[in-house]
């Protein structure tokens, strides 16, 4: 919180990069501003409004230093814990305030100019949703009064909230971001391995369905959506796109035997089927244990993972198999044929060179 703005010598122009440049003009800021009555009230009715929150703890501002001595000098009485409304009043307590602290002590709650003051709010916990209402509260109040508040002007945020409530920021955005480069990227690396639209949406639909189910999943346990979840996301997906990968190649190669569809299905469950389950299986089983771990965050990201990895699992043994049985991909039936020839041709050069053996023998 600043002090008014004003000209004369009693005001401290700002430098150029400082905020509140407008234009080519230079902010200037009174000093002492913060021993004016009026400011001081409007710095307490914001902590007062800030504190009324049932995940607020607390809220520190100099005006909380400065009624509990404008109490003790009314013996003590609780009804005298108020801020005084005469500016010369306010002076007289700060200097008694001050006159007794070492250079710098006071800081935390104002400057030795007295033209900023800090306003400290407590939280009991810094989870995603605290944060968000925190620093959309302090903005409700200040578009509210800020304009009868004409001497002061706020700057959000300090302290942790501040720096979690600017990363959540930056992860609200940019997550999305990255879950769509990456699918962007698997879209194009399945569409080179099978040279086929169908056959790149087919392996990635595990990924489109695991992804909103384990969002949905931390959205009821209360998991937050943050910085930690950015590379497990990535990683979740890297490993779980690889399930479907081989389930569905398993399926195109059971195909060169000429059975049709629903042959090449069953055969992949007797073969592949089993091998990514147990594979599966045993990778979700031994990041499960971390989800025990006593660190919050750690025990939330492994819980991330396992979900992935889990619906990963269960898509592409559940979603793949019927989805090329019910579509019947024309790239799938193409490899078949090209195999099929490619083996037809092998046998027939190997059938004439034995003919030409057998001939040459006699």
């Amino acid at each position: 919180m600043k002090g008014e703005p004003c000209e004369g010598p009693g005001c401290q122009r700002c430098f150029p990069e400082q905020e509140g440049q407008c234009g080519a003009e230079k902010c200037v800021q009174r000093e002492g501003a913060i021993e004016n009555a009026a400011t001081l009230n409007e710095l307490d009715l914001f902590a007062r409004y800030m504190a009324e929150r049932p995940e607020v703890g607390g809220t520190v501002t100099a005006t909380t230093l400065l009624k509990k001595i404008f109490r003790t000098f009314h013996e003590g009485d609780p009804k005298w814990e108020i801020l005084p409304t005469r500016d010369d009043h306010v002076g007289q307590l700060f200097f008694l305030l001050t006159s007794g602290t070492r250079r710098g002590e006071m800081d935390r709650f104002f400057d030795i100019t007295y033209t900023n003051a800090t306003i400290a709010v407590f939280y009991k916990d810094y989870t995603h949703e605290t944060i968000e209402r925190s620093i959309a509260r302090a903005k409700e109040y200040i578009a509210a009064h800020g304009a009868e508040a004409t001497n002061v002007r706020y700057r959000l945020a300090g302290g942790l909230i501040g720096i979690l409530a600017a990363v959540n920021e930056e992860v609200e955005w940019s997550y999305r971001v990255n879950l769509i480069l990456i699918l962007v990227v698997v879209f194009l690396l399945s569409y080179a391995t099978y040279v086929s639209v169908i056959g790149a949406l087919i392996v990635m639909l595990p990924s489109l369905v695991a992804q909103p189910l384990s969002e949905a999943v931390m959205y009821l346990l209360g998991i937050d959506m943050n910085i930690n979840s950015l590379p497990v996301a990535a990683v979740g997906i890297g490993i779980g796109i690889d399930y479907g990968y081989y389930v569905l190649s398993r399926i195109v190669e059971e195909l060169v035997a000429g059975e049709g569809f629903d042959v090449a299905v069953r055969r992949m469950f007797e073969t592949t089927g089993k091998t990514v389950l147990f594979t599966g299986v045993s990778l979700t089983a031994s990041i499960i244990f971390w989800v025990f771990f006593p660190m919050k965050f750690q025990a939330q990201m492994a819980l991330l993972l396992v979900l992935l990895l889990g619906f990963h699992l269960m898509g592409a043994l559940m979603f793949i198999p019927p989805m090329v049985s019910l579509l019947k991909p024309r790239f799938a039936i193409k490899y078949a044929e090209e195999r099929q020839r490619q083996r037809a041709a092998a046998a027939a050069a190997v059938e004439a060179a034995g003919a030409r053996a057998s001939a040459a023998a006699r």
